[in-house]
């Protein structure tokens, strides 16, 4: 038996269609309209996260300033309510009186911001830990909030426990 050729019109497939280009297109820009929006969110609520550490580092490290200090001041934390506001941890007697020289100020971005659950506290908190002991001079709840929705709650006990909740 005799074998016949076989004989194909085979298109030569080196590549994309025009149509096919633009339907690949067209769902890469689909895909990344729905992904945007949580996109933006994640960023805010990864700034809160990264917020809330921040300032707990910041308490914890005015807490043992003033634990070590041998120079007579205290060390405080100061807190102004609102978004995108800076902090501080300095040592004096007060944050007109502070020692400039050894102030460290911190920001909080843009879409972080902060409230204070303290006695008779409304706008801005200056928090003083005692000599020695690490002991605060009020306990509280301090709040960061985000656009993105939420509350993170850092609270100060005290004994000066700082935990975020």
């Amino acid at each position: 038996m005799a074998f016949v050729g076989h004989v194909a019109s085979i298109r030569d497939n080196r590549g994309l269609t025009a149509i096919e280009l633009m339907i690949v297109i067209g769902l890469i820009v689909i895909l990344a309209g729905l992904s945007l929006p949580f996109a933006g969110t994640f960023g805010q609520r990864n700034d809160k996260f990264a917020a809330a550490s921040s300032v707990i580092q910041a308490l914890r490290r005015a807490q043992f300033r003033s634990m070590i200090s041998d120079s007579g001041s205290n060390v405080w934390v100061r807190f102004v309510s609102g978004t995108g506001t800076d902090y501080a941890v300095f040592s004096g007697a007060s944050y007109a009186a502070r020692n400039q020289d050894t102030e460290e100020i911190f920001t909080l971005p843009d879409t972080v911001g902060v409230s204070f659950g303290f006695t008779s506290v409304t706008s801005t908190l200056a928090l003083r830990f005692a000599r020695t002991t690490g002991v605060p001079s009020a306990t509280g709840t301090i709040y960061l909030y985000s656009n993105a929705g939420g509350t993170t709650t850092i609270r100060v006990g005290s004994q000066g426990q700082i935990t975020q909740l």
